[in-house]
Parts: C-alpha cells; structure tokens; sequence
C-alpha cells in the first residue's frame, strides 16, 4: 500500500468513527499506529509527538514561533494603532501566572493547537471578576458543555 493510500485510509477512518483518532501511518521504523483503536491526546502525544522526531521539530518550531510574537494591547485610531503602554492585558501577558512567562503560555497553546485541533486558556479572576492568571490547558482535559440556544454553555 502506498503512503497515499495509507492517508486516505487513514482518513476514511477516522470520518466513520467521529472520535479522535490519530492517523494510522507506518513510515519506516516509525511507532505510529492506531491498531488498537483510537487513541485519545496523550496517547496520541506519547505515540506520535514524543517517537517521531520530525512531528517533534515540526510542532516545536511552530510553538516557538508564535510564542516568539509580542502579545500587546493596542488602540485603534482612524489611521493607525497605537500600543497602550502598562494596559492590564499586557501586563498579564508578560506574567500570565507564576510558572508561565507570555512565551511558555503561548507556545503551549500554539502546541496543543498543532496537535490536537483545539486548544484552551483557563482564566482565573479574582473576586471582582478581573483576569488575574492565564493557563494552557491541555485540549484531553477540557469538555464542551452543550447548550442548545447558544450552542456551547460552557466548559468543564
């Protein structure tokens, strides 16, 4: 079988069982399978962006690029926008919580976007509702609540 034809098998796959899966692609010694049924993220991460280097450098250049970008509060004028110097955001930014500098926060994101399709922020606010710690929450931990006006209530 050609490594088209394991794409697009792979593919058909995951659209007939609508969970998650990873792509069953055999590449040489490479340790990817879904032979055993779909895997879930970590698994997923442990399999493939753990054993297979070049899934390893690709995600990692991409988290180190976007997290490389200067996250900033500004303000739009008619003609231009201006960056607004000690804006909360940006100072949140910097420091989003005590572990994270902004590069780790949005790095991580970007990772787990890569990786998975979906890629979450936890907000924590203090008692007056003000953002006070920003985190990457891996994508396995968090769950869509339904909602069926608004189509998603929340998360959990």
């Amino acid at each position: 079988m050609s490594f088209t034809d394991r794409v697009r098998s792979a593919i058909e796959g995951f659209k007939a069982s609508g969970s998650f899966s990873i792509l069953n692609l055999k590449y040489g010694n490479d340790k990817l399978s879904n032979d055993s049924g779909p895997l879930r993220f970590g698994q997923a991460v442990a399999k493939g962006y753990k054993n297979l280097v070049w899934v390893n450098r690709c995600v990692s250049e991409i988290g180190k690029a976007v997290g490389s970008v200067p996250w900033v509060a500004v303000r739009e004028k008619a003609e231009s926008i201006e960056v607004v110097d000690g804006h909360p955001f940006g100072r949140l930014m910097e420091k989003p919580n005590p572990w994270y500098s902004r590069r780790d926060l949005v790095s991580s994101w970007a990772i787990y976007l890569s990786l998975s399709g979906n890629s979450y922020w936890e907000v924590v606010r203090n008692n007056a509702g003000k953002p006070m710690e920003l985190f990457s929450l891996r994508p396995d931990w968090v769950t869509p609540i339904p909602h069926p006006d608004t189509y998603i209530a929340g998360y959990k």
